[in-house]
Formats: C-alpha cells, structure tokens, sequence
C-alpha cells in the first residue's frame, strides 16, 4: 500500500479511501519445456484501495492481516503511520464480520 499525495493528509483526516493505493506482486518461476530453463516474472497489480475492498470479508480479512503484522513490516511497507486510519476504515468497511471474526 501506499499513499499518492503524502501521509498527511490520510493521517489528519482519518479517510484512507481515497489516497491509498494496493499494490500486489504476484511471483511465478515456471520451467520452459524445451530447455528446462526456469524463468521468473513478476505481475504486478495496482488498485485503488476503495475498488479492491468491496465486501465486509475482503475488509475484514485485510484489517486481521495488518494487525498481525509486526511493525517492522509495516515500517518496511512504509504503511507504519497511516495504519490507524486504515483500520479504521477496514472496521466501518467490515462492520461486524470483523467482530464475529467468522470468515468462510
């Protein structure tokens, strides 16, 4: 995740909706057939973080995943400063799948 115009603005107001954005890589190392060579890609695929949580599960799984991460990770993510709004967020998002912490 990260923040298009600066922490500021996200921090202050308590909104991550519209300033912050998820990026995820996803990582493959297939074997060519001919060769048996090993390749390695990268995709990388980037959203605004309102489009990529469209339901209370979505919401509530990414809000258990950043609480469990520890802050090193988070420092590292460069998301260290904007996880209480973001969590925040996630809540209202997640409404009470999050508190029942049921997820199918």
């Amino acid at each position: 995740m990260w923040l298009r115009n600066g922490f500021e603005w996200v921090v202050g107001r308590g909104d991550a909706r519209a300033e912050l954005w998820l990026r995820i890589e996803r990582q493959t190392i297939p074997r060519l057939p001919v060769t048996e060579a090993i390749l390695f890609t990268i995709r990388t695929y980037i959203t605004q973080l309102d489009a990529a949580i469209r339901t209370p599960k979505s919401a509530a799984e990414l809000a258990a995943a950043i609480r469990e991460m520890p802050l090193a990770t988070q420092r590292y993510r460069d998301i260290a400063l904007v996880v209480p709004a973001l969590l925040d967020w996630l809540d209202s998002r997640a409404g009470d799948a999050i508190k029942a912490a049921v997820f199918s």
